[in-house]
């Protein structure tokens, strides 16, 4: 398990939709000493920790080792207990927001953490910002902060990991690499860039690199289950899938509560052709769910069973059950996702009206709940690049134009990557409406060409021009696996679909 743009936001747990990924990048592996007055004593190159308890630092370190692990659910009761014997433990505070099972723990542990900010070392009150800022969308501050601990610390492996998670989310895949081999170069048994280091290489296309690394992470924690877990989605990445799904039991055989080995089997029975029994290991992680952000993922993952199947309906059915739990909960935010994914279900099933009227819905919501400013702008944003996308759907490309134009000046000024790329997204969609397929091309080629559906339209955009081979690539990319994100079940039916088109022996001239 690792730490699609055009699948817009995500909770810390669902890594397919953007609002709720406030970008963390796993804050609490920080530093390493405690002191019992509450001056902080630093080890050697070292970010410090901040605690006047002994026995909550202890808590706190299991609760690092098991989130390091990925494991995050069982790390979070060690921080709850950290704060009970501490309630000033600042970093303890951020260990909460980072492995909260929903966003108003989340917010509400970050807004602890900040508030005690000015009373720790510059290290852990920069990490604490760090937290703030992806709350705030400010992800160039969040850079900053990061690039000064790791230059002030620099031997601190989890200060140059942090540094290498923000790269590799930022998709600059050789510098993370390098911050991940220095992690590495100053403590060869820390765990945790080994699991980055594969993917970043795996994104690059060195699998057989990323193949030994997660070997090797294997070999350095075999009794975790998140390095098989990792393997297994590089063998799913390579078509694998019987390998991936015996990689997948050998990780549940270690911890059955592993959320993402259930996600991953369900995968590789989608594309061994085996939905009904995908559905059947989406199912168990619904049931071994130990709090709601799990519960929503099952719900998640069997509305891509559906969606990848095209049918519509089942989708939206298990989206109901999913929305019907951040009702319970009095969660805006994620209720705000959930409407926003049940509108690209609707779009995806030529039903643009619904789809508007759900945004709306969605934007409605969010406008009520307790964010930051940040995030609300951030949501105001989003809400054109979906209403830009649905009246394309709609076929009204004037004010599809004028959306993607307005799209594009507000996201300008806030150098955000992710969103400069959404950007380069809806002009390449909106020119490939317009019967410009070499605008289009280029102006997808500057998205995020990891996303499936970016690689489906590129695709079509190839096809277009008359590029048979180029669409047939393309169309290989997009069905192929790079973890799990709901663009893939958006895109590889149609991507197939496409494909066996483009590669059908002609027809006999009769």
């Amino acid at each position: 398990m690792a730490a699609g743009e055009l699948c817009r936001r995500g909770t810390q747990v669902d890594t397919t939709r953007r609002r709720q990924t406030l970008p963390l990048i796993a804050l609490v592996t920080l530093g390493l000493v405690a002191c019992a007055d509450r001056k902080p004593v630093p080890g050697p190159g070292r970010i410090p920790i901040t605690t006047s308890s002994k026995e909550a630092l202890e808590e706190y370190l299991v609760g690092r080792d098991l989130v390091e692990k990925l494991r995050a659910t069982e790390g979070h009761a060690h921080f709850v207990k950290a704060v009970q014997l501490d309630p000033e433990f600042a970093l303890a505070h951020l260990g909460l927001a980072n492995t909260a099972p929903g966003p108003v723990e989340f917010f509400a542990s970050v807004q602890k953490a900040v508030a005690l900010a000015d009373r720790v070392s510059p290290g852990e009150a920069n990490m604490i910002r760090v937290a703030e800022a992806g709350a705030n969308s400010k992800p160039l501050e969040q850079r900053r902060l990061l690039e000064a601990n790791a230059a002030a610390y620099p031997g601190d492996e989890r200060a140059q990991t942090q540094l290498g998670n923000f790269l590799f989310n930022s998709g600059e895949w050789e510098a993370a690499i390098a911050a991940y081999k220095k992690a590495i170069a100053i403590d060869p048994k820390f765990s945790a860039p080994y699991n980055q280091l594969g993917y970043a290489l795996r994104h690059l296309g060195r699998t057989d690199e990323a193949e030994k690394v997660f070997r090797a992470y294997t070999e350095l924690i075999p009794d975790e289950p998140n390095p098989y877990d990792s393997y297994a989605e590089l063998l799913l990445h390579l078509g694998r899938n019987e390998e991936a799904i015996t990689a997948y039991k050998k990780a549940l055989d270690i911890n059955p509560n592993f959320p993402s080995a259930y996600v991953g089997i369900g995968h590789a029975l989608i594309f061994l052709g085996r939905p009904d029994e995908a559905r059947k290991a989406f199912t168990k992680l619904r049931f071994i769910a130990r709090n709601d952000g799990e519960a929503r993922q099952a719900y998640l993952w069997l509305a891509a069973s559906y969606l990848y199947e095209g049918d519509y309906d089942g989708a939206i059915a298990e989206l109901e059950r999913r929305i019907e739990i951040a009702r319970k909960s009095r969660d805006r935010l994620s209720l705000s996702s959930d409407f926003e994914l049940l509108a690209e279900v609707l779009l995806e099933a030529n039903r643009p009206s619904e789809a508007q009227a759900k945004l709306d819905e969605s934007l409605a919501i969010l406008e009520q709940a307790e964010v930051t400013e940040g995030l609300r702008e951030t949501n105001r944003i989003d809400y054109l690049f979906d209403s830009a996308r649905v009246a394309i759907g709609r076929g009204d490309l004037e004010a599809a134009t004028r959306l993607a134009e307005d799209f594009r000046t507000r996201t300008a000024a806030r150098h955000i990557p992710q969103e400069e790329r959404l950007s380069h997204a809806l002009q390449g969609l909106l020119a490939l409406a317009k019967g410009d397929p070499k605008t289009a091309i280029a102006e997808l080629e500057k998205s995020d060409r990891e996303d499936p559906r970016v690689r489906l339209f590129i695709a079509r955009a190839r096809a277009a021009l008359g590029d048979r081979e180029g669409a047939i690539a393309a169309c290989r990319q997009a069905v192929q696996f790079t973890g799990p994100d709901l663009s893939l079940a958006f895109a590889r039916r149609h991507a197939l679909a496409l494909l066996a088109q483009l590669t059908a022996p002609p027809q006999p001239v009769l």
